[in-house]
């Protein structure tokens, strides 16, 4: 109680309940193509986890109580004065918070309790996953003897797409068109994931002009997002004395 925190009374070992333990938590990057976001495919995700042992339960062999915590697994310090003192609780140095030192290491582990062992567990992608989004999976970090396992944390990065640009939920698609289709109109092929998508460029489109494909990005849960075209204009550069003469009669036509 309070008294006893400040006055620094001691409790009998006993009476003292050692903390839960907790597994080491683990953290795995996982990298996902744009396509799997798309479609929310799932991925097999193969780790390594430390487990308790089997052959000796997870007790790292033959063990007697440590008699620097006398089992507990905690140790207190007290801090203060003669007239004020606070008594501070911490892991126990000589057995690592176990309780228990190991006398006669087990075979199998060597005396660390745990063993290395491969793990799989599937991951669904969400279609409204975003670059960098962290995924818990409570209880399957590393084991610990009387406690509960760690938890395992998978950070998710959308790789780099050929095609498009992720911005939110829609994707952009910038092709390089010259000037004069943006003139006198052209149609774009877009590369989708669900199959090509023709869309077409209307005669006289301004240079900045984006164009839209609605419903054609990722399928986020509030509603799809769109497909957003951001051309790349370009200008002709080997022109001939004609061309730039038609050129320059155009150019008038647009100034009268």
């Amino acid at each position: 109680d309070i008294v006893n925190q400040f006055f620094g009374r001691r409790q009998h070992p006993h009476h003292q309940q050692r903390p839960t333990k907790k597994g080491r938590g683990l953290n795995i990057p996982l990298t996902v193509e744009l396509e799997d976001v798309f479609f929310g495919r799932s991925k097999k995700i193969k780790y390594k986890r430390q487990v308790n042992c089997v052959g000796c339960n997870g007790t790292g062999g033959d063990t007697h109580t440590c008699s620097t915590c006398r089992g507990v697994g905690h140790v207190q310090h007290a801090v203060g004065n003669a007239f004020f003192r606070q008594l501070h609780q911490s892991e126990c140095g000589m057995c690592k918070g176990l309780g228990k030192i190991v006398i006669r290491p087990c075979g199998s582990c060597g005396g660390h309790a745990t063993i290395p062992k491969d793990n799989i567990i599937e991951f669904s992608i969400p279609k409204d996953l975003m670059t960098g989004q962290m995924y818990t999976f409570k209880n399957f970090g590393d084991e610990v003897k009387d406690g509960q396992p760690g938890d395992l944390q998978v950070q998710v990065v959308i790789s780099n797409h050929p095609n498009f640009i992720i911005q939110g939920k829609d994707l952009v698609y910038q092709p390089t068109i010259s000037v004069l289709d943006m003139i006198v109109g052209c149609d774009i092929e877009v590369p989708h994931f669900e199959g090509p998508i023709m869309a077409h460029v209307p005669t006289g489109s301004d240079v900045e002009q984006k164009f839209i494909l609605r419903g054609k990005g990722l399928k986020a849960g509030t509603g799809p997002g769109n497909v957003i075209i951001d051309p790349k204009v370009t200008t002709p550069k080997n022109l001939t004395n004609e061309d730039k003469e038609v050129l320059k009669t155009l150019r008038d036509k647009g100034k009268s």
